[in-house]
């Protein structure tokens, strides 16, 4: 029997055979398709430096750093409960479902505590609130331009994106096996910042983490890239040699990772908000300067836990300094104008008026700038008449605005000084009553239509039972009326452009509300009315100088009303707990003290030797050395140092997580736990640690007398040292010792960093917070490796 092989088909050229039947041999299947290699630790790094990366533009954002804890833990969070879903093999569907859950426990106990049920479990109200935060959220998103304060729903919507983006991002690493598309995920979430919110420091300070953080992660994880790019896969053998990941032998990785960098380089200039001023703040673009409006960073001023000195003036009384005036009314129920259009202007020429003032007293005043973290615009006493100092040659003028600015690329930096002689309305309150209702018609008086009806009513009606009726009358009843109002930082919260309506129910805000509407009634009655900008006098550091230390917290907002020949004459409707605020009277509409002056309520002033001094003798009239004016110089105005801050807060979050940290936790001191003279004493040490830092540590041989008596000439000094020799010597130390004692110390440690520009004082606190946690690390070591003395 003759055994006959099946015939197959004819084989046409090129074309591969297929095999007749089952293959058995691996090697005659022919090339596989590589499984990409699954991601590790490396790659998780990598995914959480990437979400680190791309949360540090919102530095920008936000006028303080409140922000950074919920919108760091939400990415966290969201990377960490997906990671966990993986690990327990739960599908992707089972995923998003434990991150959603996840987000709405974070949400509450982040933002909404008091809904909870037993303080984790969240209830009806909880839902009721958060939809009311998020409608809150989405209403400052249009009114408020950047840097905003972080309120709650800004921060919630903020935390949500960043959730969303973390999730996606794990996602996209780990079950889709796709990098760069991770990369560009993040990249939407970090370039939004960039666009929307003025230039703070350099470009490299948002590109070099972002940039780094993708390089790294494609280089942890872009095996998987490659195998569904290049069908290629690293060889078995050698894949971990050097300890290296297997991405980081994938030269399709390694191509990745530059072309990531060279684009990001290349085309970080392009983005706006970088060398350039963001999209809403065009400067020099045909004659007209666009800055942020400046009333949105009143109350971040206000609300700061450190008032810190931003201006020293020496005049003989004391006056507004005004930053600009808003004269336009939204429908956003936003006081602002239509841009700053400056010409040069020539230290020692007379200031063109605003407007003709024929009554008004002639007041002299030397400003000393301390730290105004990158001003362009120039505080000054309204009506300016002639201005020399060092920014004497670099200034720029608006008439139309009477607002001084500086020239392109020149901030206001610490030391600078420049002297103004004012022209300070001072009209006879019977020259004004003479304007008669109606005397003007024109754009000052213009309100969009969706201004409530009640505004006008209530104006008609305070005026009706005052029996006002020329405008001069009708201002000052307006002003009363609102000072008898409530003052608060923590206003209640209006939705769907009701904020003013809610202002007038409640009758509790602080000065943008009562100055916003006060103008706004004004202008519902036909009379001109303004917003002006800028800060209230200070506290009066020496009376026989005439010297005043004016804060972050006085910034300020109030009310300009115009009148024929005599200018713009300022009124205050605000209520400030402080008293620290120039009300007009019918007797006097240029006070020369303010009201808490008047009433004999002022506080303790800071000691006038403490405080840098600059005379009439030493304000130069040279132009700026270039040093004083860069933006890139040590304490000047380009680089504020926020991206420095911020990203070093990020690398600390890394370095102290697991095992450190918790070691860290457990040796804390619970200073409240002391006893009294621990207490004293770990205040002293306080001070001894800012001291140390700023290069005067304390000597062996010298007492507390003899150390705090060295670092500072202040009374605070002394006060500190009798308390610390009552706690080291006495049997007994009342409580009353312990609140003087801390109160003193935070005194000293104000007045040892207040000589610094703010990068400075950032690197001084930064020394003390390692050295703290040095010594918290020494106590978590077993005795026999401390170090031996």
């Amino acid at each position: 029997m003759t055994a006959v092989a099946p015939q197959r088909p004819p084989v046409h050229a090129g074309a591969t055979p297929a095999p007749a039947g089952p293959v058995t041999d691996p090697a005659a299947r022919g090339p596989a398709t590589p499984r990409p290699p699954l991601p590790g630790v490396a790659a998780a790094v990598a995914c959480v430096a990437l979400l680190l990366a791309t949360v540090l533009p919102l530095d920008r954002v936000y006028a303080d750093r409140s922000w950074v804890a919920p919108t760091v833990s939400a990415a966290l969070l969201a990377f960490g409960v997906g990671w966990l879903a993986r690990r327990l093999r739960l599908g992707p569907v089972l995923s998003v479902s434990c991150n959603v859950a996840a987000w709405a426990l974070f949400s509450g106990l982040a933002f909404l505590p008091d809904t909870l049920l037993a303080g984790l479990v969240p209830t009806p109200s909880t839902v009721a609130a958060g939809v009311a935060a998020w409608a809150h959220g989405i209403e400052l998103l249009q009114l408020r331009p950047a840097p905003a304060v972080p309120e709650t729903g800004l921060v919630l919507i903020t935390a949500t994106g960043i959730w969303a983006v973390a999730h996606a991002v794990h996602e996209l690493v780990f079950r889709a096996h796709a990098p760069m598309r991770a990369v560009l995920m993040a990249m939407v979430m970090w370039i939004v910042p960039l666009g929307l919110s003025p230039a703070r420091g350099e470009a490299w300070l948002w590109a070099v983490p972002f940039l780094g953080a993708a390089a790294l992660l494609l280089l942890a994880a872009g095996a998987g890239e490659a195998a569904r790019w290049g069908r290629w896969s690293p060889p078995a053998q050698g894949r971990r040699r050097l300890g290296l990941p297997v991405g980081a032998r994938n030269p399709l990785g390694w191509l990745l990772a530059a072309a990531a960098i060279a684009a990001g380089v290349m085309g970080a200039p392009l983005l706006p908000g970088w060398t350039d001023p963001a999209l809403y703040e065009l400067r020099d673009l045909g004659g007209s300067t666009t800055t942020t409006n400046p009333i949105v960073s009143i109350r971040a001023s206000l609300l700061s836990p450190d008032p810190r000195p931003v201006l020293q003036v020496r005049t003989p009384r004391p006056v507004y300094l005004r930053t600009t005036s808003l004269d336009r009314y939204s429908d956003h129920e936003e006081w602002t104008n239509d841009g700053i259009r400056g010409t040069p202007f020539r230290a020692g020429s007379v200031v063109p008026f605003e407007v003709p003032i024929r009554t008004a007293l002639d007041v002299p005043v030397e400003v000393s700038v301390a730290a105004l973290d990158a001003a362009v615009l120039v505080p000054m006493p309204y009506q300016p008449r002639v201005v020399d100092g060092t920014i004497g040659d670099v200034l720029q003028y608006d008439q139309r605005l009477s607002t001084f600015t500086l020239n392109k690329g020149v901030r206001l930096s610490q030391g600078d000084v420049y002297a103004v002689s004012a022209a300070v309305p001072a009209p006879l309150a019977e020259q004004l009553d003479r304007v008669p209702a109606g005397w003007y018609a024109g754009e000052l008086t213009r309100l969009p239509p969706s201004v409530p009806a009640e505004v006008a009513q209530l104006a008609r009606d305070i005026t009706g039972r005052a029996g006002a009726v020329t405008p001069f009358q009708q201002a000052m009843a307006i002003q009363e009326e609102l000072r008898a109002w409530t003052y608060s930082l923590d206003p209640p919260s209006g939705h769907s452009g009701e904020a003013m309506r809610t202002f007038l129910r409640t009758r509790t805000g602080y000065c943008e509300q009562f100055a916003g509407t006060m103008a706004v009634m004004l202008r519902t009655l036909g009379i001109p009315a303004r917003v002006g900008v800028g800060f209230t006098p200070g506290e009066l550091a020496d009376a026989a100088a005439g010297e005043y230390l004016i804060r972050s917290s006085n910034a300020h907002a109030w009310v300009e009303v115009l009148f024929p020949d005599e200018g713009w004459i300022a009124f205050e409707p605000t209520p400030r707990t402080d008293g620290n605020v120039l009300v007009p009277s019918p007797a006097n509409l240029a006070p020369s003290a303010t009201q808490a002056q008047q009433a004999g309520d002022i506080p303790d002033a800071p000691e006038a030797d403490d405080l840098p001094r600059q005379g009439p003798e030493r304000l130069p009239t040279s132009a700026p050395s270039p040093a004083a004016t860069s933006p890139s110089a040590p304490g000047a105005g380009g680089g504020d140092g926020g991206g420095t801050t911020l990203l070093a807060a990020a690398l600390l979050l890394l370095a102290f997580a697991g095992v450190g940290g918790t070691v860290l936790r457990r040796t804390r001191v619970d200073v409240d736990a002391l006893g009294p003279a621990a207490q004293v004493l770990h205040a002293v040490a306080k001070v001894e640690r800012v001291s140390a830092a700023m290069g005067r540590p304390r000597k062996d041989t010298e007492t507390d007398r003899e150390f705090l008596g060295r670092i500072t000439r202040s009374a605070s000094g002394p006060a500190l040292a009798a308390q610390a020799e009552r706690a080291r010597y006495a049997t007994e130390l009342p409580l009353e010792s312990i609140t003087l004692a801390r109160t003193v110390a935070a005194d000293l440690v104000q007045r040892l960093l207040y000589p610094l520009d703010r990068r400075s004082r950032a690197t001084v606190l930064a020394q003390v917070r390692l050295a703290e946690l040095r010594e918290r690390a020494a106590r978590a070591l077993p005795g026999r490796f401390r170090r031996r003395k």
